[in-house]
């Protein structure tokens, strides 16, 4: 600072600064803060793993009512009055076409064929209370 012109008061001030002494923070202070810093920033790597873990399962709390949900209100497109009249003449068919088969193999064979024909390729949600239980159709159909 030997560039800027100070008042001989401030010179001395800064000369008496400069020539004091500083004293080193005891070895115990330095092991303490470094122990505090070390226990906060594990504090807060615990508290990091726990959010991540919450956030985790609440993603899958999520996903799978909304997959339960989906679920229970599409019907597949599987119409509680039509499936009866054509199962059964399926059956027939298969009857008549290989008669070894049993009449409960050919009803199977006949629900799988109809099944597979009538599945919409998007489910659409309904809210019909019949659209919640559509396997007591199926209970229905076979014997």
């Amino acid at each position: 600072m030997d560039d800027l012109n100070l008042s001989p008061e401030l010179e001395r001030l800064e000369q008496e600064l400069a020539e004091r002494i500083r004293e080193e923070p005891a070895a115990a202070l330095r092991a303490r803060v470094i122990g505090g810093v070390r226990g906060e920033l594990r504090r807060q790597r615990c508290r990091a793993g726990w959010a991540f873990a919450v956030a985790a399962a609440a993603a899958a709390l999520v996903w799978i009512n909304l997959s339960v949900t989906a679920t229970r209100v599409t019907d597949y497109r599987l119409a509680p009055g039509e499936e009866s009249a054509t199962v059964e003449a399926l059956a027939s068919q298969i009857g008549e076409l290989l008669p070894e088969v049993t009449r409960r193999e050919a009803v199977r064979q006949a629900v799988l064929l109809e099944s597979g024909s009538r599945l919409a390729w998007c489910p659409r949600p309904e809210t019909a209370p019949d659209a919640v239980a559509p396997l007591d159709r199926l209970n229905q159909i076979l014997p």
